[in-house]
């Protein structure tokens, strides 16, 4: 029988039937895909959202345990992650529309959609060809985490796509293993347990051979074993939430006390150097004094607005500023801090570049006309009383580097963004602001995983502060009003962070791991149905 032919492949497994592994393929992206949509969350309500996640899990499982050979698997890969990226990515296109226009912004949107999309495909082919060697629980968790987490660390073009994970920050019994493992490890967990589930429930053929591989009884247990590993977790995991809650930070026992600017910028002024340099220079009049200060003020090189300064009184820490640096020949988006005496110091030199906006040479960047070059690793620097770091951008999508900065010392995260290009408006969607709702999400989610406070200046968004548990911060709005759609200062009391988590410590390894677990599986010569010879379905149900 040939490997794609239906007849004697499929039977009458419980789970899906009717249904193949493409349809399957299709629902779960388009569930995980509104999942992303932070209006879809906030429409649903804390139990819909549960209830969407466990679906959307459930489907991208059956879908791989329907496929009927590789190719089929690498199919449904290819729908489970394209069609959820360009649910939950949407508005690329309109983001990248004031530098390129809209045609070339779509087909970045469609570049970006597909090369998720390729990803999924070959965690997918890579899951197919695991079966019958590696239970479904480890190699589907792997696959999920390859599939969230592996396209941001493609050399030169990295492309981080929105984590699952930030649902959990809202899900208090849940969120205490985030600290522990990562968010995104968490999700693939229970990806793996909720793969197991399906396959246990489907398994109504007793015929049916069980992907772990060895005797129907050995398998049969594997559900049984998942279930009780989760509820293990979920007896220990409140446990760890509060021993590293108990833990404040030792080197600060005073809350600090920061005042962010929030300047409002139109998507005509990224374009227009002119526009922007009117508009900014009358926000930062407007505002006066502030700590923190947006990414990138002015598009000009190494110049600051008249008029910016810091605070008087304690704490005495000077101003950080976003400014475009030129250093022996190349240009960076860079954040400086200035003294109360006017000395100007780098503390941080952007590592992680948007491609095709800001890294847009290959061969040396930053070069006069080749965009600007990427920094070196983020390094602590003091704050006040504490150590400190900070990021620029869509840095923040990047666990491994707010875990480098906390391992290394920093208690505080100062965030530094330009959300001009996020805004809604153009030809183009962005459904309700979800954009910039995802970056808010993401920034609630590294504050929860490194247990650190962060603070955020923003222009042409919305600045703020998150607490070690991911929870907005209060603020206390100042100069010059109250409405949120002039420039203004937000006071913001930064409260302690908790020990250092385990998740500083892993980073990206995690996803190594599963990347060469999944390896296994792409360069294994056994065919899809493994010692039961060809045509035999990647999952249980025959």
């Amino acid at each position: 029988m040939s490997p794609d032919s239906v007849e004697g492949v499929r039977g009458p497994g419980r789970w899906g039937s009717g249904f193949g592994a493409l349809p399957l393929a299709g629902i779960a992206g388009g569930l995980v895909g509104l999942l992303l949509l932070p209006p879809v969350q906030g429409g649903a309500g804390r139990l819909g959202v549960g209830i969407l996640a466990l679906a959307g899990l459930a489907f991208a499982a059956g879908a791989l345990l329907r496929s009927r050979d590789r190719l089929e698997a690498a199919r449904a890969g290819f729908l489970v992650a394209g069609i959820s990226s360009l649910l939950a990515l949407h508005w690329v296109p309109a983001a990248m529309a004031p530098w390129w226009g809209s045609g070339a912004g779509l087909l970045a949107g469609i570049t970006l959609w597909s090369l998720h999309g390729v990803v999924g495909s070959l965690a997918y082919l890579a899951m197919a060809g695991l079966a019958h060697r590696v239970p479904t629980l480890l190699r589907f968790a792997a696959g999920w985490l390859v599939v969230e987490r592996f396209p941001a660390l493609l050399p030169l073009l990295p492309l981080p796509r929105p984590e699952m994970a930030a649902l959990l920050v809202d899900a208090p019994g849940l969120a205490a293993s985030v600290p522990l493992l990562g968010g995104s490890v968490v999700v693939a967990l229970w990806a793996g347990v909720v793969a197991v589930g399906v396959e246990a429930f489907r398994g109504g053929d007793p015929g049916a051979p069980r992907s772990g591989g060895g005797s129907r009884g050995r398998g049969s247990l594997a559900p049984v074993g998942a279930g009780l590993v989760a509820v293990v977790l979920l007896l220990l995991l409140p446990l760890v939430e509060r021993g590293l809650d108990s833990a404040a930070d030792p080197g600060s026992e005073e809350v600090l006390r920061l005042v962010v600017a929030e300047l409002p910028l139109e998507r005509a002024a990224l374009v227009d150097a002119h526009l922007r340099r009117e508009r900014v220079e009358a926000g930062v009049e407007a505002v006066g004094a502030a700590h923190l200060w947006p990414e990138a003020l002015l598009a000009e090189v190494d110049r600051i607005p008249e008029g910016l300064r810091e605070p008087d009184g304690p704490p005495e820490t000077g101003a950080w500023i976003g400014v475009h640096r030129e250093e022996e020949g190349r240009r960076y988006n860079a954040v400086v801090h200035r003294s109360a005496g006017g000395t100007l110091e780098t503390v941080h030199r952007k590592h992680r570049l948007v491609p095709g906006v800001e890294r847009t040479r290959i061969r040396r960047p930053g070069l006069p006309g080749r965009g600007l070059a990427p920094g070196p690793p983020p390094e602590p620097f003091p704050v006040g009383p504490r150590m400190g770091g900070a990021l620029i951008c869509f840095e923040v999508l990047f666990p491994a580097l707010v875990g480098r900065l906390r391992k290394e010392g920093a208690t505080l995260l100062l965030h530094l963004g330009n959300d001009t290009m996020l805004q809604p408006g153009g030809s183009l969607p962005n459904l309700r602001d979800s954009a910039r709702r995802q970056q808010d999400g993401l920034l609630g989610l590294r504050a929860l995983e490194m247990r650190m406070p962060i603070v955020r200046s923003a222009m042409g968004g919305r600045s703020g502060g998150w607490d070690r548990r991911g929870r907005p911060l209060p603020v206390e709005v100042g100069a010059p009003g109250l409405d949120g759609a002039g420039p203004r200062t937000l006071e913001i009391r930064v409260p302690e962070a908790g020990a250092i988590p385990p998740a500083a410590h892993l980073g990206d390894l995690p996803v190594w791991i599963a990347a060469l677990l999944l390896g296994a599986g792409l360069v294994g010569r056994r065919r899809m149905g493994g010692p039961d010879g060809p045509g035999e379905a990647v999952g249980p149900g025959r």
